[in-house]
C-alpha cells in the first residue's frame, strides 16, 4: 500500500498532529478522568433530523446537498430556527480568521488560504511570476505549460494524496500559510471536471499573489489565458487587490473571482463563528485507480454527508470496537476501504446502552481535539451506491463554545430501514450532559 492509500491521519489532516480520537483507546475504560470539572446536566435525549427543511439558502434555490454547503447550532436548528446554505460554487479562496493557532505540517499557524474543497479547484505555484504586471517572465510560459499538463491527471492535480475536507493540512485543498514575500499561483476555477486537455473548461486560470502584511492577508489577481503554448494577460485585464484583515467573529473569510471584480465574502458563506457548531458539505475527493500497480486517479464527489467542527468546538469519538476489528475508516476516506461485513455496522456491537448511560462523570477532558476538521468527518457512517448505514459502534461527547458538553449519536433517516440517501441529510440524537463552571 503506498502513501496515496494510507488511511490514518497522523494528522487528519496534514501531515497535521491528527485527530485525538485516533489515539485514544477505543473501549469505553478511563473515562473517570477528568482534565476539568463539570457541572452534570440531566437532559432527555432529542431525536431531530437536518435536512432541507431545516435549511435556508442564501441564493434563495431550494436547498440541496449536491449543491450546497450548511452551517448550523445543531441545538437549536429547526423547521423554525433553520441553518444557512450557501452554494458550493460561491467561492474559490478561504483564509483562516482566527487568532488560535493549528498545526500545519506539524508547525503551530493562525495563518491559512485554502482552496475550495467542495468544487475541483485546483492551485500550482508559479515561481517564474513574482508581478502581475506586463510583460510576463520568458520563464513562465515553460511553467505555466507544466502546470497545466499536470491538471490532466483526470482533473486531481493539487488535490493532495488523499483529498479530505480539512484545511490543516499543506497540500490538501491549501495554498498555505502565507508570509511577508508574495507568493504566485496559477488557480483553475472552472467547477467541472477536467477530462480532456482539449475540454473547453479548461479555460477559466488565474495567476493570484498571496501574502500576509502583518495584520491582514494581500491578495492580488489577474486573470491569464492559454492558446497553444503561449501564455497571455487578456486585452485589457488589469490587477484586482484586495486587503482581507482577521475579523475573529468568523471562522474563516472567504474570495470569489468574478469577472475581473473580487468581493470578498464574510457572513455571506459561514454565518458568524458563534450561531455554528457544525456543518454538512459536500468535497471533492481523489479516487485511485490500480494504486498498487501506479495506476493514476480521478475526482470523486461526496454529497452532502461531511460533517466539520469549527475551531472553537472540541469533539472526541467513543466506540466499543477496537483496533483489533478492523471497524469503519480510522482516517481520511479511502475508497480502496474494504467495507464489506464492517464490525462497526454489526448489531452485536451497538452502543445504544453505553450512550444511553453516559454522564458528566464520564468525560475525559483530555481526549477532547479541535485540530481537525474531520473529528467527525466522514467516520459516522458507511457509504454505499448513494446511500449510506450509520456506524454503530460509536457516539461522539462535543464541548461547544459555551463549554456545554453533549453526547451525540448519528440515526438512520428512516425508521423503516437502515439505509438513508446521503442526499437526504443526516439524524442525530444528542442530549446536554454537562456545562463547564
Amino acid at each position: 500500500m503506498n502513501a496515496k492509500q494510507i488511511l490514518g491521519i497522523a494528522a487528519v489532516t496534514l501531515m497535521v498532529a491528527t485527530s485525538c480520537q485516533k489515539d485514544q483507546p477505543n473501549g469505553l475504560d478511563g473515562l473517570n478522568i477528568n482534565g476539568l470539572a463539570y457541572t452534570p446536566v440531566t437532559e432527555t435525549p432529542t431525536t431531530k433530523a437536518i435536512n432541507a427543511s431545516t435549511l435556508t439558502a442564501t441564493d434563495g434555490a431550494t436547498v440541496s446537498f449536491d449543491t450546497h454547503q450548511a452551517w448550523f447550532d445543531f441545538t437549536k436548528v429547526s423547521t423554525s430556527a433553520k441553518g444557512r446554505a450557501t452554494p458550493r460554487s460561491a467561492w474559490h479562496l478561504g483564509f483562516y480568521s482566527q487568532n488560535g493557532t493549528f498545526p500545519v505540517n506539524g508547525t503551530a499557524s493562525n495563518l491559512l488560504a485554502y482552496l475550495n474543497y467542495t468544487v475541483n479547484t485546483q492551485a500550482k505555484l508559479i515561481n517564474s511570476i513574482t508581478t502581475l504586471s506586463n510583460p510576463l517572465p520568458i520563464g513562465a510560459p515553460n511553467e505555466l505549460n507544466n502546470a497545466v499538463n499536470n491538471f490532466f491527471n483526470g482533473g486531481t492535480f493539487g488535490m493532495g494524496d488523499l483529498s479530505t475536507f480539512d484545511f490543516h493540512r499543506e497540500g490538501q485543498f491549501v495554498i498555505g500559510t502565507p508570509n511577508n514575500t508574495a507568493r504566485s499561483y496559477l488557480i483553475r476555477t472552472a467547477d467541472a471536471v477536467q477530462v480532456h486537455p482539449d475540454d473547453p473548461t479548461m479555460t477559466n486560470f488565474v495567476i493570484v499573489s498571496v501574502s500576509w502584511t502583518g495584520s491582514a492577508y494581500a491578495v492580488s489577481y489577474r486573470p491569464i489565458s492559454q492558446s497553444g503554448t503561449n501564455w497571455n494577460w487578456p486585452s485589457g485585464s488589469t490587477v484586482t487587490s484586495v486587503s482581507i484583515d482577521k475579523n475573529t467573529s468568523y471562522q474563516s473569510r472567504f474570495l470569489i473571482f468574478n469577472s475581473n471584480a473580487t468581493t470578498t465574502l464574510t457572513d455571506a458563506i459561514q454565518p458568524a463563528l458563534s450561531t455554528w457548531n457544525l456543518g454538512l458539505s459536500a468535497v471533492v475527493l481523489k479516487r485511485y485507480i490500480n494504486p498498487a500497480a501506479g495506476g493514476g486517479a480521478y475526482p470523486f464527489t461526496v454529497k452532502g454527508v461531511v460533517l466539520n467542527n469549527n475551531p472553537a468546538v472540541k469533539v472526541y469519538r467513543i466506540q466499543t470496537t477496537t483496533s483489533a476489528d478492523s471497524a469503519g475508516a480510522t482516517g481520511p476516506f479511502d475508497p480502496n476501504y474494504n467495507w464489506q461485513n464492517d464490525p462497526a455496522l454489526s448489531t452485536a456491537k451497538d452502543i445504544s446502552t453505553q450512550f444511553d448511560s453516559f454522564v458528566a462523570a464520564n468525560i475525559d477532558d483530555s481526549k477532547f481535539s479541535g485540530n481537525s476538521q474531520e473529528e467527525i468527518g466522514q467516520y459516522y457512517r458507511y457509504l454505499d451506491m448513494g446511500n449510506y448505514r450509520v456506524f454503530v459502534d460509536r457516539f461522539y461527547v462535543i464541548k461547544l463554545q459555551n463549554g456545554d458538553v453533549y453526547k451525540l449519536r448519528f440515526l438512520p433517516l428512516s425508521t423503516t430501514g437502515n439505509s438513508s440517501a446521503v442526499n437526504n441529510g443526516i439524524q442525530i440524537k444528542y442530549a446536554k450532559i454537562a456545562t463547564t463552571p
